[in-house]
């Protein structure tokens, strides 16, 4: 539960960081920019929170974190108009990279928790050595 209330608190300070400078921006497609990196970063961030939910299977927790960052991501990433939604290639770019980003973060979150929890089974996490 301690690494859920720190990702959480993490991706809440990373959005409101953002948003709170995209005020600051006086070009309006940047500042839009902005706010949609801060939400897409908080909710990468709060999101991993659901894997600290034991009580669930890794499938349910993997299906219900899957949804959750579809469901904030493509709106996103269709708001800061990165990808041309007319054409059928311009769907197909927003659908790869929804699909290469979830690769991506999957990958780098398998690799550190494989070094973590040797780390840690080797009495060597974060530095405590006991």
């Amino acid at each position: 539960m301690r690494w859920s209330f720190w990702l959480i608190v993490a991706g809440l300070w990373v959005f409101a960081i953002l948003v709170a400078l995209s005020f600051s921006i006086s070009d309006p497609d940047l500042a839009v920019l902005a706010r949609v990196a801060g939400v897409i970063l908080g909710a990468g961030l709060t999101g991993t929170a659901i894997f600290d939910i034991a009580r669930w299977p890794v499938l349910v927790r993997l299906l219900v974190h899957t949804v959750t960052m579809l469901a904030i991501l493509l709106p996103c990433l269709v708001v800061a108009g990165w990808f041309n939604l007319s054409t059928e290639a311009g769907i197909v770019a927003l659908l790869g990279a929804t699909v290469s980003l979830g690769i991506a973060g999957w990958s780098i979150a398998l690799i550190v928790m494989h070094y973590a929890n040797k780390s840690k089974a080797k009495g060597k996490f974060l530095g405590n050595d006991r």
